[in-house]
């Protein structure tokens, strides 16, 4: 006999009889048949090891320029379930978590895709979620935090030299404080308006030697009287 058991008992084994019972009552029951069962526990909904990889990274992201549109697009979904979600009972779907920020984040439900349009300065905290219809968990290992700046400041890269950063130097904001700002190289050892191309290894110092003629004739001589000597030693020995 085949069945479905619904249990709501503490994973374990367990044993139960089928018995029959005549006109006579407890008296003429009889066991006709026994079973011994084993409970597991129900798999939930959970991430799998894989890491859900946003484009750019998300968790990196803590500057956004207020009022400017971020797209974060998440990886591609054909194998979710499989990849970087296991035990998953219904369709997928994505959510985001941020009483302060509102309407400023969206997510796409059915990918995960995010988009935030701050329109408020501070600090923010966003949590991304992910449910099967079973059970609600955390898609990300930590919740995004970040802060939202005037888009003209020094951090911003479009306002640095080439509207690129500083590579290596710090920034250093212009005189007229409209978000522009060029490059100290100084402490490093990088050069170039963006700081980014490597010094130049400087060559090492040449050491002349200048002597007057006589002081050349009188090395000379000393030479002369040196190699004589090393010469008859060698004779000698030979």
């Amino acid at each position: 006999m085949n069945a479905k058991i619904r249990s709501r008992v503490l994973p374990g084994n367990y044993t139960f009889n089928l018995t029959a019972v005549d006109a006579a009552g407890s008296t003429g029951t009889a066991t006709i048949r026994e079973w011994s069962v084993r409970v597991r526990e129900r798999p939930v909904f959970n991430r799998t090891d894989a890491r859900f990889r946003y484009s750019p990274a998300l968790l990196a992201e803590r500057r956004l320029g207020l009022g400017w549109t971020h797209t974060f697009r998440p990886p591609p979904l054909s194998n979710v379930s499989g990849t970087y979600f296991a035990n998953v009972t219904g369709n997928v779907t994505f959510a985001v978590i941020s009483p302060d920020l509102g309407d400023d984040v969206l997510v796409s439900s059915a990918t995960g895709l995010i988009q935030v349009v701050p329109r408020r300065l501070g600090n923010y905290t966003v949590r991304l979620v992910a449910s099967d219809g079973t059970r609600r968990i955390d898609v990300l290992n930590a919740s995004w935090q970040f802060e939202v700046l005037p888009p003209d400041g020094a951090w911003n890269h479009a306002n640095g030299p080439n509207g690129e950063g500083c590579s290596a130097g710090r920034s250093i904001e212009g005189p007229d404080h409209n978000g522009s700002y060029t490059c100290d190289c100084s402490r490093t050892n990088m050069t170039g308006p963006n700081c980014a191309i490597p010094r130049p290894t400087p060559a090492p110092p040449r050491v002349v030697v200048s002597a007057s003629p006589s002081q050349a004739a009188t090395i000379g001589v000393v030479v002369g009287a040196c190699v004589a000597l090393l010469g008859g030693a060698l004779g000698e020995e030979g």
